[in-house]
């Protein structure tokens, strides 16, 4: 920014660490702060105020971003310690725990929410291939759009993943990618 302005900002905690995730058009920003002990708790940040708010009974919580309807977004880790992250939505006070409803699906990384409350993020699987060490697990991307009558425990709709077993793999160095990208050019024309 040439001429704009900054503002800084911390949680008035102490010995906090203070990451804000997402803003919207009314100004409120949501993030996190890592805890005196390395606690990773939520935080609204509010017209002036702060308020700090955990996914309950877990040991992380981390909101990614709101929309403009004051719907918070964002991941939690279990309290058993095993590593597994979900994600959840946070409306008028209530948390909305979800995850990605496919086979062997490990993590659901909510990251963005639009005013509509559709939620893309991305979520990562085993990998079938149990030969492939490079890549132990697989990464994709989702958009979850809210149901309108909700039919199910969760009011929240993914879809089937999409088959994109013949795009190619990103090569690991430059040669293979200018190559790689080159053929894959040449496949869609």
């Amino acid at each position: 920014m040439d001429a704009g302005l900054f503002l800084t900002f911390d949680v008035p905690f102490p010995n906090a660490v203070t990451g804000p995730t997402g803003i919207n058009n009314v100004g409120q920003i949501v993030g996190f702060y890592d805890d005196q002990s390395g606690a990773r708790h939520g935080f609204l940040y509010d017209r002036g105020a702060f308020t700090s708010f955990d996914f309950p009974g877990s040991q992380m919580t981390a909101p990614a971003d709101i929309n403009d309807r004051g719907q918070i977004v964002g991941v939690y880790a279990d309290a058993d310690n095993i590593g597994l992250i979900h994600s959840f939505v946070l409306d008028d006070g209530r948390f909305t725990p979800f995850d990605v409803p496919f086979p062997n699906v490990i993590f659901t990384d909510s990251r963005g929410i639009d005013n509509r409350g559709q939620i893309v993020g991305r979520y990562l699987v085993r990998n079938p291939d149990p030969s492939d060490i490079d890549n132990p697990v697989l990464n994709h991307g989702f958009i979850a759009t809210p149901e309108t009558e909700p039919k199910s425990k969760s009011p929240l709709l993914v879809t089937k993943p999409n088959d994109f077993s013949h795009s190619p793999r990103w090569p690991q160095d430059v040669d293979q990618f200018k190559e790689g990208s080159a053929k894959w050019a040449r496949q869609l024309h």
